[in-house]
């Protein structure tokens, strides 16, 4: 039942390209200024969601690289949490 339904969904979606071009004002744009602006924009605009998730990896990377080293020279010492203790019922 669910593959027939995702088969429908996909031909409803092929059936109608129309509906997925993009906004008329970026289509109907005839000045190569405004083309440009509409082109740049776009690249900021899928660019930027990457480079911060991409920043943040990099900034966690570097992060457990340097308490690695840390606890390697003995500057630090990163702590196991504590072992649970069996729950008591009363």
């Amino acid at each position: 039942m669910k593959l027939l339904l995702a088969l429908a969904a996909v031909l409803a979606a092929a059936s109608l390209p129309a509906t997925a071009d993009a906004c008329d004002s970026c289509l109907a744009a005839t000045n190569s200024a405004v083309q440009w602006a509409f082109m740049n924009a776009s690249i900021f605009l899928s660019v930027t969601p990457v480079a911060i998730v991409g920043a943040f990896v990099w900034w966690l990377r570097r992060r457990a690289q340097r308490l690695a080293a840390e606890e390697a020279q003995g500057v630090i010492h990163l702590q196991s949490p504590p072992a649970r203790a069996a729950s008591r019922r009363p």
